[in-house]
C-alpha cells in the first residue's frame, strides 16, 4: 500500500475516532450507525452501506425513525435505497410502512437520503416483546463511486419515537469513505534498460480497465514516477499486447528517466488523467544495467 493510502486511512480512522468521542451518550441509549464504518472502493465501484440500530429497548417502545444521510455529489451516486428487515419483523410490526427520497439539494443539507418508517405494533405479540428490541439493519443504501477522494457518510436529524411521540435518546455515528482512482495495467519498454546505450525514448504502454477509453487521456497530465512527463508527441492508439483491449502508447525523454534509476530492479509508475478529471495510475518493474 502506498504512502498516500496510509496517510488517508490512518486520517480516517483518527476523524472516526473524533466522531465517535463527539457523540458519545449512555451506553444504553440506542445508536444509529453507519455500517461499515469505513470502506474502500476504486472509481466505478457499486458498494452497499447499511443504517443499523443497536441497543434498542422494549421498554423505550420505538414505534418511528427517520434520519438524514449527506454524502458528496461529485464522489458518489445514490443507486438505491432498500428498507432492512430490523423493523420489518412481523413480531413488533404487523403493517407498517417506510419512504425514501433522494434530495439533489434543499438549499440546507446539499445532497441526501431522507429514510423514514412506521411500525404499527402486533396486537397478538405480548406487550413486552411488542416493540422492537436489540438491534439491525433498518436501511440499505447502494452507491456508485464517481470521483477520487474522502467522503463523509453523515448522520443528520436523526430521530427515533415512542409510541407515546416522544422523542427517544439516542447516538449517531456517521460513516467514511475512501476511494481511488482507476488501476491502469502499464507496459514499459523496454523491460531492461541498459544506461550506456544510445537512445532517445522510454516508452509506456497503458492499458485502463474495461468501460473506461484511453482516447480519454489527457497526455499532459501524464507523468513517470510523479517526475518526468510523457511527450505530447509521438503518440498513438493500439493493441501492442494483443489481448484485444486498446492502449495508450506514450514516450518519456530517456535521459530524464536514466537520472531517477539506478542499477538493479526499479519500479516505474505512470500516473494520469482522463479529460474529465478521472485520475489513474499503474505500475511496471524493469530491470537497469549498465552503471
Amino acid at each position: 500500500m502506498s504512502a498516500k493510502k496510509l496517510l488517508c486511512m490512518s486520517f480516517a480512522v483518527s476523524l472516526l475516532v473524533a466522531l465517535a468521542m463527539a457523540n458519545k451518550v449512555a451506553a444504553t441509549d440506542p445508536t444509529i450507525f453507519v455500517d461499515p464504518p469505513m470502506v474502500t472502493h476504486e472509481l466505478g465501484d457499486t458498494f452497499d452501506i447499511d443504517v443499523n440500530l443497536r441497543d434498542v429497548e422494549a421498554s423505550s417502545r420505538l414505534i418511528g425513525l427517520e434520519f438524514r444521510l449527506t454524502y458528496c455529489p461529485d464522489l458518489l451516486e445514490v443507486v438505491d435505497v432498500t428498507e432492512g428487515p430490523f423493523l420489518q419483523d412481523p413480531e413488533w410490526n404487523l403493517y407498517g410502512t417506510w419512504w425514501a427520497f433522494f434530495i439533489e439539494d434543499d438549499g440546507v443539507y446539499g445532497p441526501h437520503v431522507l429514510f423514514g418508517t412506521i411500525l404499527f405494533p402486533n396486537p397478538v405479540t405480548e406487550l413486552w416483546e411488542a416493540f422492537p428490541y436489540g438491534g439491525g439493519t433498518v436501511a440499505t443504501i447502494t452507491f456508485r463511486c464517481l470521483g477520487q477522494g474522502e467522503c463523509t457518510l453523515g448522520l443528520l436529524d436523526t430521530l427515533l419515537v415512542s409510541d407515546e411521540i416522544e422523542e427517544i435518546s439516542h447516538a449517531t455515528e456517521d460513516g467514511y469513505v475512501i476511494q481511488w482512482g482507476l488501476e491502469a495495467t502499464v507496459d514499459m519498454d523496454p523491460d531492461t534498460l541498459n544506461t550506456k546505450s544510445e537512445g532517445k525514448w522510454i516508452t509506456s504502454y497503458i492499458e485502463l480497465p474495461e468501460g473506461y477509453d484511453v482516447s480519454g487521456v489527457d497526455i499532459a497530465t501524464v507523468m513517470l514516477n510523479g517526475v518526468v512527463s510523457a511527450r505530447l508527441h509521438p503518440t498513438g492508439i493500439g493493441d501492442y499486447d494483443d489481448d484485444g483491449i486498446p492502449d495508450l502508447m506514450v514516450k518519456f525523454n530517456r535521459q530524464d528517466v536514466i537520472a531517477l534509476l539506478s542499477a538493479g530492479e526499479a519500479t516505474l509508475t505512470i500516473t494520469g488523467q482522463l479529460v474529465d478529471g478521472t485520475p489513474f495510475e499503474g505500475s511496471d518493474t524493469i530491470r537497469v544495467i549498465g552503471e
